[in-house]
């Protein structure tokens, strides 16, 4: 909605931003209504600008926005530059309304301001020329601090969520893969136990020093002869 070719869903001088995927349109600094019935109309700035010979620098200033672009209606473009160079070069430049600084180059763009956009690219900065009668905010402007608080809870929340889901993985896996490694590791370990186990030894049988049980030597014996004293003959 806010990328629209042309005067932007928001209109001229206008600077859009989606606010729950519906473009909201934001009035610059500077800058009003012509019709304050319709806030998505174009809109006016509020001094006329001149390049007569009353034109004088010390007249304007800058109010730096963050994060907005009018990526339409270039007129110069100036690379390398940095910050205060364009600032300079700008305030010398009577047909400059307003300049996009972005990685070290700027570009100047004159009225009226189209297709205004919250942009979000880093370090994207507007430099916006006001009259210093019209005294400028000295807060951005609120749907730019809206947008960043979006975009903060945004990251935050996405930070938190894949936080969240990493580790709800890690855990699935150690609980899918501890039972198959108890399974490969029990093997592994019995075989290791096996061999870091010494073999047994077996005890070296008991010599005994018992010799066999001698005989005792068969001694040889005479019979004993027996003498009887027998009686004289004829004598009782």
């Amino acid at each position: 909605m806010c990328g629209i070719t042309g005067s932007g869903a928001c209109g001229l001088n206008n600077v859009c931003s989606l606010n729950s995927a519906r473009p909201t349109c934001e009035c610059p600094h500077g800058f009003s209504l012509f019709d304050s019935n319709d806030p998505r109309g174009d809109r006016k700035p509020d001094f006329s600008p001149s390049c007569d010979e009353a034109y004088s620098e010390d007249q304007y200033d800058f109010i730096e926005l963050n994060d907005i672009d009018w990526p339409l209606n270039d007129y110069a473009h100036m690379n390398p530059s940095n910050g205060e160079d364009c600032k300079t070069s700008c305030l010398k430049d009577c047909f400059f309304a307003v300049a996009i600084y972005m990685s070290d180059q700027y570009w100047k763009k004159r009225l009226p301001l189209s297709n205004g956009k919250t942009d979000f690219t880093p370090n994207v900065k507007a430099f916006l020329k006001y009259r210093k009668g019209d005294r400028p905010p000295q807060n951005p402007p609120v749907f730019l601090q809206e947008n960043k608080n979006q975009r903060s809870l945004i990251v935050v929340g996405s930070a938190l969520l894949g936080i969240s889901i990493f580790v709800i993985i890690v855990l699935v896996i150690n609980l899918q893969t501890e039972p198959l490694l108890i399974d490969l590791e029990a093997p592994a370990t019995a075989e290791k136990l096996q061999q870091t186990e010494p073999p047994a030894q077996r005890e070296p049988p008991v010599e005994t020093n018992l010799s066999p049980q001698t005989e005792p030597p068969v001694v040889d014996r005479e019979p004993l002869e027996q003498h009887y004293d027998l009686p004289p003959c004829g004598k009782p």
